[in-house]
């Protein structure tokens, strides 16, 4: 138990220079001490927050409370975050930074005197260990300076934000984004790996397509409705049926809308067309994987078929292509058929090139083709 010896007038909350101060007496006999524990930890989490920003305050919590204070707060956080129950990480983390921010005052005010108030650091504390936490910036300032309640306090918020959003950066991901990585959330960042400046889309896309003809039979269709995938492209496979020229792109629902109609009218096989969507999203083999990234967030896509320059089917990529990019390429990058494979593209084009210099002046042959190329 502590003495209290700040001047009480109903409300602690009126004192000059106080957001809020209400001592708990707990075990303490006499009315006039205070228990320094319990008044951080059996009251409400808004009240412990205003009790740490306190100014002109010091010494009202001693160190070694405030240590206490924040090791029991910061475990029973990570215990409580970790667990089947709907807890945030927001007020507990302003909490373990106000105790960490007020710890550190009231040690420098054993050292410096009055010129150190213990209720700015710990609303600087409060402050860096969010921005570490959660990455904001802008709206954080904001947010913490409606609750300081003093515009002077800008400056010190604004830089404590920074430093721990580029200290955390540099380390790791934030929080929430760790998460979403355990829980298997297939989420895409806004700035992709740089290795994707050098790769295109044929490089992480899914070989094995589930293809349908436009007339296709119900046997077929229900083959392709026994497999997990959300669209199959729709391609024309010729008088041979070997072709897999890209027609559209229809979804499982649309699918199976259209099996239950083939099925209600006996029909053996079921004209696709009708149903799927003639002019969906694709990227040529060679795209960009960097701009097929910025299709896909853009769009708000779930799949984009990738076409050769015969507009011939060749994969699909989907979001979770995306997500072990970085592990399909090393894979690929310790394939020697893939080191091969790559080392004679860049020299067909390097050969390409040197022809097409060699030929500028040269008359122009025009060949009788409707295979889209490229654009220059």
């Amino acid at each position: 138990c502590k003495y209290d010896d700040v001047p009480h007038n109903g409300d602690a909350s009126h004192h000059t220079g106080f957001h809020g101060l209400h001592p708990i007496q707990y075990n303490c006999a006499d009315s006039h001490y205070y228990n320094e524990l319990a008044t951080l930890l059996l009251t409400p989490q808004e009240t412990t927050i205003l009790q740490l920003y306190s100014r002109n305050t010091h010494g009202y919590f001693s160190i070694f409370t405030l240590a206490i204070f924040t090791v029991l707060f910061f475990f029973s956080a990570v215990t409580a975050y970790g667990i089947a129950v709907p807890a945030g990480l927001f007020i507990p983390g302003m909490m373990v930074g106000a105790g960490m921010g007020r710890l550190v005052g009231e040690l420098l005010y054993t050292m410096f005197g009055d010129k150190i108030d213990p209720g700015l650091y710990a609303l600087v504390g409060a402050s860096a260990v969010l921005g570490g936490i959660t990455r904001m910036t802008i709206s954080l300032t904001v947010i913490m300076v409606e609750i300081s309640n003093d515009i002077n306090y800008l400056l010190p918020i604004m830089l404590a934000l920074a430093i721990s959003k580029a200290v955390g950066d540099k380390f790791t991901h934030s929080l929430y984004d760790v998460h979403m990585d355990l829980a298997s959330i297939p989420y895409l960042e806004a700035d992709p790996p740089d290795v994707f400046n050098s790769l295109s889309a044929e490089s992480i896309m899914s070989r094995k397509v589930v293809m349908i003809g436009v007339d296709a039979s119900v046997a077929e269709i229900e083959d392709a409705l026994d497999t997990h995938h959300n669209a199959f492209p729709v391609v024309d496979k010729g008088v041979s049926s070997m072709n897999r020229f890209f027609v559209g792109l229809i979804t499982r629902e649309n699918l199976d809308g259209q099996l239950q109609k083939c099925r209600s009218t006996g029909r053996a096989s079921i004209d696709v067309s009708l149903a799927m969507d003639p002019s969906p999203f694709i990227a040529q083999s060679q795209l960009s994987l960097r701009r097929v990234l910025r299709l896909f967030r853009g769009m708000g896509l779930r799949h984009v078929v990738v076409v050769d320059s015969r507009q011939r089917v060749v994969g699909i990529i989907t979001r979770k292509d995306f997500i072990n990019a970085p592990t399909t390429v090393q894979m690929a990058v310790k394939d020697p058929r893939f080191v091969r494979a790559t080392r004679e593209a860049m020299m067909r084009m390097e050969r390409s090139t040197r022809i097409k210099g060699a030929n500028a002046n040269a008359p122009v042959k025009l060949k009788r083709s409707n295979s889209f190329v490229g654009v220059l």
